[in-house]
């Protein structure tokens, strides 16, 4: 504060006449020229004079603190906002909250799914740990170690030889040629190899199916173990860990290969070596085809080409048995296509028939019509941007034409549960409730016939199932 005092008005007077100049020399805060230098004046504006003339000497007062805000009539809606929000920021004051629901019962729903699923894997365990020899005995991974063993040592008795009568190596060259690397790992180590990637497999595939349609987070983590558990109780998937069979991972890497971008340079590779080793996923090579994706169709095509080439240059003999004989289309090299296990409608068809060359002209009309809808389909959901739905379709077809399908082939359900499961997530209370329950009402149109002991029946292998009451989908044994 500075504190000038005078006498007489003619000061005043002549004080304010020097303030406006120094104000419009320091405007800029440097001195105009022919002045002496000072300090930038930035405050000058915000000067503040008080004079009191009320005698004779006056005294003015300069307050270099900032004008005050002219008072105005109606409040500023910012400082009442302000007022208020340190109001409810006082201490002691209870603002209620809104809880977070969907984050809650997204957490709840992990946790639950995750008790689901060690449920069911203990349940799993705790089974084989009591019934030693029923739960897994690795049959077919059995075949495919002797015939790995065959083709390194005397490739030409592969398609020849049977383990058992009615048994023999089903696989194409080039499987073989798979299966001989396998077989330099110990049995015992190879068994539970097969075992553990194939109930990876499983809840890899869930993954996948369930981010190919869009879900993210916790609600596609929560989906993928649940499903995972609920797949653990099915038939197909408890007879694909029983017998030690390869489906399981085929199916994955025709789903991992399926729900890759279209962008990606190699999608379609995965289709061709799936098909290079079993033949049933061929059928997806004219799904991409019809859904037009060409260059993965010719991707998979390709792949599948060279599969055939590389069986014929390492086993050109029985390559030639296989592909040149016509021995790849023979059902019945499987196993009797009677079966009540073998689930295709060649299966049923014989079954009505009596006979199975009674049943193939009906069959193959049959197949053609179902294999045409089921493309046609696929290839429209997927043009309509639902691809997950698409080649789900064509998956379940590829079991329902295949000459045989014998019920741990039926694994394809498990991206029909994940499907439900993922448009559940999106859906309304009443259209989630229908996808929940689909699976438990569907269950009986994939489990497998049951013999007539009451265990579930292991086909034309003789190999009797343990009798639990969870061996069979949607029923009991």
């Amino acid at each position: 504060m500075i504190t000038l005092r005078s006498y007489g008005e003619d000061f005043l007077g002549k004080l304010h006449s020097r303030l406006a100049a120094h104000r419009a020399n320091y405007a800029d805060g440097l001195p105009r020229r022919g002045h002496r230098r000072l300090a930038p004046v930035a405050a000058l504006d915000r000067l503040e004079v008080e004079a009191d003339f009320s005698r004779e000497g006056a005294s003015v007062r300069f307050s270099p603190r900032p004008r005050p805000v002219p008072a105005v009539d109606e409040e500023d809606p910012s400082v009442q906002a302000q007022a208020e929000r340190d109001l409810a920021d006082a201490p002691g004051q209870f603002q209620p909250r809104r809880l977070p629901w969907l984050r809650l019962v997204g957490g709840a729903g992990l946790v639950l799914a995750a008790l689901f699923f060690a449920l069911s894997l203990t349940a799993f365990l705790a089974d084989q740990a009591i019934h030693p020899h029923a739960v897994l005995t690795w049959y077919d991974l059995n075949v495919y170690n002797d015939a790995g063993l065959i083709t390194r040592q005397l490739p030409s008795i592969l398609y020849i030889w049977e383990l058992k009568v009615g048994v023999q190596f089903t696989y194409t060259p080039f499987a073989a040629l798979m299966f001989a690397g396998g077989s330099f790992i110990p049995m015992a180590t190879l068994r539970w190899l097969m075992t553990v990637t194939s109930l990876a497999a499983i809840p890899l595939t869930v993954w996948l199916t369930l981010g190919g349609l869009g879900r993210r987070g916790a609600g596609r983590m929560a989906a993928t173990v649940a499903v995972s558990a609920l797949a653990l109780w099915t038939q197909p998937v408890v007879k694909a860990l029983f017998l030690g069979q390869i489906e399981p991972l085929l199916m994955l890497l025709v789903v991992w290969d399926l729900t890759r971008p279209d962008s990606r340079q190699w999608k379609g590779i995965g289709i061709g070596v799936a098909a290079g080793i079993k033949l049933v996923p061929l059928i997806f090579i004219p799904y991409l085809l019809l859904a037009g994706k060409f260059r993965q169709a010719a991707l998979a095509a390709g792949t599948f080409v060279a599969t055939v080439l590389v069986g014929f240059l390492a086993l050109p003999r029985p390559s030639a048995s296989y592909w040149l004989t016509g021995y790849f289309m023979r059902p019945g090299r499987t196993g009797s296509v009677h079966s009540l296990v073998n689930q295709s409608l060649l299966g049923m068809l014989a079954r009505l028939y009596g006979t199975v060359a009674s049943a193939q002209g009906t069959w193959l009309v049959v197949a053609l019509a179902v294999a045409a809808g089921g493309l046609a389909g696929g290839a429209l959901l997927s043009r309509t941007g639902r691809d997950v739905q698409g080649w789900t379709l064509v998956g379940i077809t590829s079991v329902l034409v295949s000459p045989i399908s014998w019920d741990h082939h039926w694994v394809w359900i498990v991206p029909v549960f994940a499907l439900l499961a993922g448009l559940a997530i999106t859906a309304r209370p009443a259209g989630r409730a229908c996808y929940v329950l689909a699976p438990g009402r569907g269950g009986t149109a994939v489990r497998a016939p049951t013999s007539p002991g009451g265990a579930c029946s292991a086909g034309s292998f003789g190999r009797p199932r343990s009798r639990r009451s969870w061996c069979c989908t949607a029923g009991s044994c």
